[in-house]
């Protein structure tokens, strides 16, 4: 069985040019997760005024596996965190 961090090290076959791999995020991801994980919280209608005051990614996210999506000018378009103990996708 390949764990979560060998199947985000191969490049996505058949991807298009805005999405070429898929990689474990790094610190420097941190900026980039945080921008797209406050929009898709502030675009969630379903999740109560209170909950969208101050989304902290890091916080949500504790001891998951973040992986980051890669376009083909480093730009970092999307991610996926991943709870391993549950094998439950939780962003």
């Amino acid at each position: 069985m390949r764990t979560l961090s060998t199947i985000a090290a191969i490049s996505v076959a058949g991807s298009n040019e805005r999405h070429r791999k898929i990689r474990p995020s790094v610190a420097t991801d941190g900026e980039a997760v945080q921008r797209i994980y406050a929009q898709c919280v502030a675009l969630a209608d379903w999740l109560p005024a209170k909950a969208k005051e101050a989304p902290d990614f890091a916080r949500v996210s504790e001891g998951e596996v973040v992986c980051v999506a890669v376009g083909a000018n480093a730009r970092v378009p999307g991610f996926v965190a991943v709870w391993e103990r549950e094998s439950f996708i939780h962003h």
